[in-house]
Parts: structure tokens; C-alpha cells; sequence
């Protein structure tokens, strides 16, 4: 499907894991103190932003990158609760072995190793089963589409394998003395490049697909590329021709100027994107999603590699670094020096993380504009942050909430302030914002809310978090209320003992006692509140609880997390997307903040020493 860089000849939301595809070299983070890191559902490191690769690849929504020393790692939508066919998680490498090449599918990823293997792994509908080779053959180049596979071997001949109901596994028989050059696997139809320079195509005919332009005399296609149904092929020429969508503007490739050929084509789900010979890139069709908004160079350089997914498009500078512009797969972006990361939030498939700057960004899906960070007034910063499934509420300096993005049940209008007072503390449920009062009061907005009930004379509010549909907030006497229904019985306090923080999933909540207990009620279906022993020796600093019912509440999934003294994460709860695999960090950092959201667990990590971690 949608990929560029294809496997050739020549080398271009608490268990099994593998490490390869999350464990970050201690270089690759020496260039920031702190960094972000995502699992489970989802894949992100911010380090990745920085670090400077050879190849890219991406499909759907999920991005593959090889590193120099001949590791991988993998980044976007990880998992669809296909248990054992996560789409990040790369395959650990024999002692002495390296990955030389990547290709991509729909929802999967091949790889060829320095041994000459080939892997895949991801969602496996038939097409990550590579069929044997016959003795003296090898495989020089692999491609996935939507359900189905193709390679070719050495001989010139192509297999096909996975999903054939339109045939599209079954290459032509190729005419005598003819060898294939190169295959490609589109959703339910297949291409081939010839060694005379045509391309055959087979398998569905839909919109179509099957109707390769014929060429003007003299000339030759040297290049083809294939997603959904959108195919791009280039010419001899440097020319580029587009079939297969009812899109006028995904078929109309840019013109190109005096003396620049295109080099290379990427498609898309209903977008194209092409590398032209001065280095520069263009993209054309669909931009809904901003996934022809090529970001501009850096003095001096130049792109080198492309992709497009359904949504988004990536780009290789020739710095090595990876960029990523659209709907899609996006790490969060570098920081600029002397910058730190401060708090984080996840939503259903966003991000938010504060800066030391007082600057907010955001990444993920932004289809209701819960990614549009307004920009700060002159003199205010950043403060607190809270995410709904497709919602943002960011707490100003200023003691003032900006909430944006889907604000179909008001869970983006603030109360205003009486005077003299501010918000303190915000906190988001799917469709609902609650925030702290500097007066102590708790208020909430938006699908079926009501505010917090009023404290006893001379109690406060001090803590707040909010769930699926129920609140939670601490008091300044060291006791626990939610509202406006609880999920179950709040555990009593032994004598002189207190609350000292609290967290909410989708149906459960956690406490820690002052004693250093963890506490935790409501539902336990997937062991969400069955709190595992603690480590000896280590104690817990900071307790999150999250997953959504999506989509709908009757869906109700939950894990939960605590990050220990020595900086560590023990997760528990459902494992559905592996968002329990905490992946380790190298010498010297250790996580200092965890969160949760849908099916993924999220945590800042920086500088820091095993021996003891606060915060």
C-alpha cells in the first residue's frame, strides 16, 4: 500500500515485548535532558524527532525507520487489540545480525535482514506468511498492501501471498525472455514494473485501477507506486502520471518547471507526493489533513526519501532526519535548546505536552482541531493540561481555561470567573472539563456534569481528576469524594492516615495513602484495581488510571500504573495493546511523570538516578 522505499537488491493507550522496537540508544537522547515517550496502542518517542536516520517508510498510520547500525524502530497506530500482531513492535535481532531494508503494508512491516531473511510482522491477515524460496533463489524486493503481499525473487519472477479474492495475488505470466522489476501491492489490486519498461496491473479493477496509461513513443515507466486505488507512475522522462480515484486533484500532478525531472512518487490514500531532481518536494490532492503542506527546508538541504500514508506523508532531509506532515503518525517534535518537557495528557488519539517555555503543543489525530493550540498573549504561559477523547483544556498563567476542539456537549466553555478568583487545576473525561477554583470550589461542564457537592466548613478542594463520566477530587482533610455517582465503595482510612492522591479511569479510581499504600474500587474486569505488591524497598510517587469506553461505554476497558521511588513504572490492568510493557530506558534516565489514556500509557522521562525519584 502506501510506501516508497521498497526491499531491493542492493541496501537504501505486562509481558512479552520486544525491545528493539522502543529501547533508544543513550546517544539518540543526549540531545535533550527530557523526552515523551508513548506505548501501547500507540508508538511515539520524542526522540526520534531528533535522531538522524537511513531509510523511512510508512504506511496507513504508522512510520518504520532504519538506523545506521542496521536497527528499526516503528512509531504510530501500534495496535488494533490484535493480541501478538502490534505494528510497532519490531522483531529483536539474532547476535550479529542487522536489518538492511523495510517495506510497508496496510497495517504491517517487512523487513530483510543482513542473513538474508525476510520478517513481518503486524496485523496479520495472510500476508506477513512469506512463502519458502526454491534453493539458489532469493527474495531482492517485498511490498504489502492492503491484505496481501507481493515479492519478488531473483529470478524475476513474483509471488503473491494473503488475501486473493480479486485475484490479486496471481502476477501474469510474463512473456519470454521478460523478467519483473519491481512489484507493487495497492489495496485490493496489484502492479508490476517489466524489464521492458511496461507496467502491468491486476486484481480489482475498481475505480480504474487496472487502466495503466498507455505511453508516448519512446518512452518508458521506471517507477510505480500504489495505495488504495490511487497509482502513480513515473515516466523515463521525469514525468509523472496518476489513475484509479474519482479525485480530479489527486490525478492532476504539479507541473514541473524548466530542467527539473521528478526522481521519485509516493501515493497516498487519495494524495500524491513526488521528489523532484532540485531535491524539493510537492504533494497534491486530498489535503484535508494538511498532508500536502511540505514543510520548507533548512538552508542547505534537501529531501531524499518520501512516503505517503492514508492521511499523512513523511520526508527524509538529507540530514537523516525524519519529517512527518498531515493526519497521522507524528512523534512529538524536538525540543529547542534549553527547553524541557513539563506536564503531558492523552486523549483518544492525541497528545499534549506542556514546554519549560510555557508553550503548549500537540500531535495525533486532529480531526475536530483538538491539535490547534491557540496561540499565548504576551507575558502568560502554560500551566496545566487535560485532554478529552477530541477535546483540549489548557490552564493559563492567568488563572483563565482555553478548551478546544469537539465541543458538541459544551465541554469547551469555561464558567467565566467571579472576580478575584482563578482556575488552579483543570481536568477532562471523553466529553466532559472540570477545573479547581483558586477558592477551593470544583466545577464541571459538559456531558451530564454537575459541579463537586460543597466541602465542610473549612475543607477545600485540592486534587482533582476526571473519569469516563465520574469526577473524583481530594479534600485538604485528607478524604476522597466523587461525583455525580461514584464506581464503588471508597475504601475507608486507617487511624491517622489520609488520601494523598488520586486518579480515575474509565470506571475505576486509585488513591495513595500517606502511608504509601495504593488503593483502588469500581470495576475490575480487567484487573484495573487489583494492585500488585510493590517492590521491595521502592514506594510509590505518582499513581495514573485511564481507558475509555469507546465506542461506546458499554465498552469499558482500564489499566493502571504507578511510578515508584527509584523512577521506574509498574503497570496492571488490560493488556489489550501491550500498554503494560513499560519499556526500559538506558543508564542514567528514568521516567518522571506517567499518564494514561485510550489503551496507551504515556510518561516524560529524563536525567535521573535509580536511588530515589520524586518527581
Amino acid at each position: 500500500m502506501a510506501r516508497h522505499v521498497r526491499i531491493r537488491a542492493a541496501s537504501d493507550f505486562c509481558v512479552r515485548i520486544a525491545l528493539s522496537a522502543l529501547l533508544v540508544s543513550a546517544g539518540s537522547l543526549a540531545a535533550a535532558q527530557s523526552g515523551i515517550r508513548v506505548w501501547g496502542a500507540h508508538v511515539y518517542d520524542s526522540a526520534w524527532s531528533a535522531e538522524r536516520f537511513v531509510e523511512v517508510v510508512t504506511g496507513s498510520n504508522h512510520t518504520v525507520a532504519r538506523r545506521s547500525d542496521g536497527s528499526v524502530v516503528a512509531w504510530g497506530t501500534n495496535s488494533f487489540n490484535y493480541v501478538g500482531m502490534e505494528i510497532c513492535l519490531v522483531p529483536p535481532l539474532p547476535a550479529g545480525v542487522t536489518y538492511v531494508d523495510l517495506a510497508v503494508g496496510w497495517m504491517h512491516t517487512f523487513a530483510r535482514r543482513s542473513d538474508g531473511a525476510v520478517v513481518g510482522w503486524g496485523v496479520n491477515n495472510g500476508p506477513l506468511d512469506v512463502p519458502p524460496l526454491p534453493a539458489g533463489l532469493a527474495y531482492v524486493q517485498l511490498d504489502g498492501g492492503a491484505h496481501h503481499a507481493l515479492a519478488l525473487r531473483s529470478d524475476g519472477s513474483i509471488v503473491g501471498f494473503g488475501d486473493n479474492f480479486y485475484g490479486q495475488c496471481n502476477a501474469p505470466v510474463l512473456p519470454a525472455g521478460m523478467t519483473y522489476v519491481s512489484a507493487v501491492a495497492g489495496g485490493f489490486h496489484s502492479l508490476a514494473l517489466r524489464s521492458d519498461g511496461n507496467v502491468v496491473a491486476w486484481g480489482s479493477s475498481s475505480l480504474g485501477t487496472l487502466n495503466v496509461p498507455p505511453l508516448p513513443a519512446g518512452l518508458t515507466y521506471v517507477e510505480v507506486d500504489a495505495a488504495s486505488d490511487l497509482t502513480l507512475a513515473r515516466r523515463s522522462d521525469g514525468s509523472v502520471v496518476a489513475w484509479g480515484v474519482p479525485n480530479p486533484a489527486a490525478l492532476t500532478v504539479p507541473p514541473l518547471p524548466a530542467g527539473i525531472a521528478y526522481v521519485d512518487v509516493a501515493a497516498g490514500f487519495d494524495h500524491g507526493v513526488a521528489r523532484r531532481s532540485d531535491g524539493s518536494v510537492v504533494a497534491w490532492g486530498n489535503n484535508s489533513y494538511g498532508q500536502c503542506n511540505v514543510p520548507a527546508l533548512p538552508a542547505g538541504m534537501s529531501y531524499i526519501e518520501i512516503g505517503a500514508g492514508s492521511f499523512h506523508s513523511v520526508a527524509r532531509r538529507s540530514d537523516g532526519i525524519v519529517v512527518t506532515f498531515g493526519s497521522g503518525p507524528h512523534n512529538p517534535p524536538a525540543l529547542a535548546a534549553g527547553t524541557e518537557y513539563g506536564a503531558v495528557d492523552a486523549g483518544l488519539e492525541h497528545m499534549v505536552a506542556l514546554r519549560s517555555d510555557g508553550t503548549a503543543f500537540a500531535w495525533g489525530v486532529n480531526t475536530s482541531g483538538q491539535c490547534n493550540v491557540p496561540p499565548l498573549p504576551p507575558g502568560l504561559a502554560y500551566t496545566d493540561v487535560a485532554t478529552g477523547y477530541s477535546h483540549t483544556a489548557l490552564l493559563r498563567s492567568d488563572g483563565a481555561i482555553v478548551a478546544f476542539g469537539n465541543n458538541f456537549n459544551g465541554q469547551c466553555n469555561a464558567p467565566a470567573l467571579p472576580a478575584g478568583l482563578a482556575y488552579v487545576e483543570i481536568g477532562a473525561g471523553p466529553s466532559h472539563t472540570i477545573a479547581r477554583r483558586s477558592d477551593g470550589a470544583v466545577l464541571a461542564w459538559g456531558l451530564n456534569q454537575t459541579n463537586a457537592p460543597p466541602s465542610p466548613a473549612g475543607v477545600t478542594y485540592v486534587e482533582i481528576a476526571a473519569g469516563h463520566t465520574h469526577n473524583i477530587a481530594r479534600r485538604s482533610n485528607g478524604t476522597v469524594v466523587e461525583w455525580p455517582f461514584g464506581v464503588g465503595a471508597i475504601p475507608p482510612l486507617p487511624a491517622g492516615v489520609t488520601y494523598v492522591h488520586v486518579a480515575t479511569g474509565a470506571d475505576h479510581s486509585l488513591a495513595l495513602r500517606s502511608d504509601g499504600v495504593i488503593v483502588a474500587w469500581g470495576d475490575n474486569d480487567d484487573g484495573q484495581t487489583s494492585v500488585p505488591p510493590l517492590p521491595a524497598g521502592l514506594a510509590a510517587v505518582e499513581i495514573a488510571a485511564g481507558g475509555y469506553g469507546y465506542p461506546t461505554p458499554t465498552s469499558l476497558t482500564g489499566h493502571s500504573a504507578a511510578r515508584l521511588s527509584d523512577g521506574s513504572i509498574l503497570a496492571w490492568g488490560s493488556n489489550t495493546s501491550t500498554q503494560l510493557q513499560v519499556p526500559p530506558l538506558p543508564a542514567g534516565r528514568v521516567y518522571h511523570d506517567v499518564e494514561i489514556g485510550q489503551q496507551i500509557t504515556f510518561a516524560r522521562y529524563g536525567p535521573g538516578s535509580t536511588a530515589s525519584v520524586a518527581g
